[in-house]
């Protein structure tokens, strides 16, 4: 089973965008997730009290923060954001050849792992991305299925406000990132890929 760290735009995009424990419950099935605590804090209550949730998620007490501060470039209290946990989590699942996947919505994080964790870059993903990938990669869903659940995340964007973006995204990011997705998924679907 791969493992996987995500930031906490990941499980918010299922639990308070789409409204969808079942697929969250489905990924959490197929692959082993990892947390520390700054995510965990920053994880919904009643997404945290949820009992599968709970007994899938592997929660790491893991000091990120020393391998992060020479390389942050934001204002040293964003140490304690839950992205650079997970980029940090990514970090040591890899060095132990157990990473599949790391998953950062937000732009600043993900290039701050393109600039300085450049090893980590075949692993890392957007959540649009990551259901690209489990369609077309690991077939843990359908084409169907995968399309019709970014069509749900591009219709939510429609709506999007600076404070509830589902994946981190307004309506103009959403179109240049899902119309393209769905365009290959469709095409693997044809058996073009």
């Amino acid at each position: 089973m791969k493992s996987i760290a995500a930031d906490t735009s990941f499980f918010s995009c299922f639990h308070c965008h789409i409204k969808d424990i079942n697929l969250l419950h489905l990924f959490l099935d197929c692959y082993t997730f990892y947390m520390g605590f700054n995510l965990m804090n920053e994880i919904p209550h009643s997404l945290r009290s949820d009992t599968h949730f709970e007994q899938k998620i592997k929660i790491e007490n893991y000091d990120y923060a020393a391998l992060m501060l020479p390389y942050l470039e934001r204002d040293p209290k964003h140490i304690n954001d839950g992205e650079y946990e997970a980029i940090g989590l990514a970090f040591k699942l890899e060095m132990i050849d157990m990473l599949g996947y790391l998953i950062i919505d937000d732009r600043k994080p993900y290039n701050f792992v393109k600039r300085h964790f450049s090893h980590l870059n075949p692993f890392l993903t957007g959540t649009i991305g990551f259901i690209e990938h489990c369609c077309c990669t690991e077939g843990d869903i359908n084409a169907e299925y995968a399309i019709g659940l970014l069509e749900t995340i591009k219709e939510l964007s429609e709506d999007a406000t600076s404070h509830n973006r589902p994946c981190s995204m307004d309506k103009k990011k959403c179109q240049l990132i899902i119309d393209p997705v769905i365009k290959r998924i469709r095409s693997w679907d044809d058996g073009g890929l």
